[in-house]
């Protein structure tokens, strides 16, 4: 969850800078990539950095979904609390 706050920070308080293939990795962009996400289709075969043009995609979106979602079912979870959706089975729903 820590990184998807960092990656949020960035994108809300962005400051524009100079990026190429050649600059080298930063500590939210290293993160990034151990998460293991798969890169921006859109960006295939291009020679632009990995970061952002490569790492936005859906493969980031869906992975900031599932961390999310983890750490609000995790803090439901410690509160003894049980959400909507944890209840609904969207099968079964009306």
């Amino acid at each position: 969850m820590q990184i998807l706050i960092c990656l949020r920070n960035h994108l809300i308080h962005y400051k524009p800078s100079d990026r190429s293939s050649s600059f080298p990795a930063g500590q939210l962009e290293q993160q990034l990539m151990s998460r293991g996400f798969i890169d921006n289709a859109l960006m295939t075969g291009s020679g632009n950095a990995w970061f952002p043009d490569h790492a936005f995609g859906a493969g980031c979106a869906r992975w900031a979904c599932d961390t999310a979602r983890a750490f609000v079912d995790d803090w439901c979870r410690s509160l003894g609390l049980q959400l909507h959706y944890q209840i609904v089975h969207w099968d079964e729903a009306p």
